[in-house]
């Protein structure tokens, strides 16, 4: 069977076509792997990029720490609680805002409804008071909640902490006590403290000028009347040392040779010579 040129075309033509969809194909598969490769390449820049981004923001998150934490517990029930927070690292802030809970109970600080402070750099000191109730008086933990805007800047910052306050009595809890708390368990008196002092101020007398002028006169003053009472002891000395030797000397009988005359020092045993009476003229 023969073919003609019709059907010679026909072939061709399909061939063609076929070769062309294969093309395609590859193609169309070699831009899909082009594009997967793509997005996996930008998939590793954001990773690379929120790694870098991560490092920056560790290296300059500001960090804080508790210093001290107390809470006086008072007589009445209640308590008296501050908490002194310190910046360690990270960048200055502007606008901090301390906020401070009790278990699942928020503690108004004295300041103002949201203790907010102005300025907080590494080393500051941020010390928060409050009043606590008889619930939250006795809280094992308190948390310390702080944000605040990154100064030159518009990116917020937070920190969390926990604080752990050592709770001591108040000394107004003594003024309900009896004046004479009679004895110990083992018998022995009780001791009251300061119960022999005078009630009064303790500290009396004019106050004295701390101005930068007065204490440098007072101290020149010092210095001179020291000086002044050094200069006057030895001049006294140096005075006095030539009377006193003389005196000695004729207490001793020493003559101005050094030596005792014999006729002034009687024998040992001897009486003392009397004294011739005065011839009449």
């Amino acid at each position: 069977m023969t073919m003609d040129a019709g059907d010679s075309i026909s072939a061709a033509s399909a061939i063609v076509a076929a070769a062309a969809a294969v093309v395609g194909w590859w193609q169309a598969h070699s831009a899909r792997r082009t594009v997967k490769a793509s997005e996996e390449q930008v998939n590793v820049m954001r990773d690379q990029l929120a790694l870098e981004r991560s490092l920056r923001d560790d290296s300059i998150r500001p960090r804080f720490e508790v210093a001290h934490t107390t809470a006086m517990l008072l007589p009445g029930g209640g308590g008296r609680l501050t908490v002194e927070v310190i910046q360690t690292t990270g960048v200055p802030l502007d606008d901090v805002k301390v906020e401070l809970f009790a278990g699942g109970r928020q503690i108004v600080p004295d300041e103002s409804a949201d203790s907010v402070y102005l300025y907080s750099a590494p080393g500051s000191k941020i010390t928060v008071r409050a009043h606590l109730d008889e619930q939250t008086a006795q809280a094992p933990a308190i948390r310390v909640e702080l944000s605040g805007t990154e100064a030159r800047g518009t990116r917020q910052w937070a920190a969390r902490l926990v604080a752990h306050p050592a709770v001591t009595a108040s000394r107004l809890l003594g003024a309900h006590r009896d004046e004479h708390p009679g004895v110990t368990t083992s018998g022995l008196p009780r001791r009251v403290p300061r119960a022999d002092q005078v009630a009064g101020p303790r500290h009396g007398g004019p106050q004295v000028s701390r101005a930068p002028d007065d204490v440098r006169g007072r101290l020149s003053n010092l210095r001179r009347g020291i000086q002044r009472g050094r200069n006057t002891g030895s001049d006294t000395n140096s005075q006095s040392s030539v009377p006193d030797s003389n005196q000695h000397q004729k207490r001793s009988g020493i003559g101005p040779g050094g030596a005792a005359s014999a006729k002034d020092v009687p024998p040992s045993g001897a009486p003392a010579p009397k004294k011739a009476p005065p011839e009449n003229p």
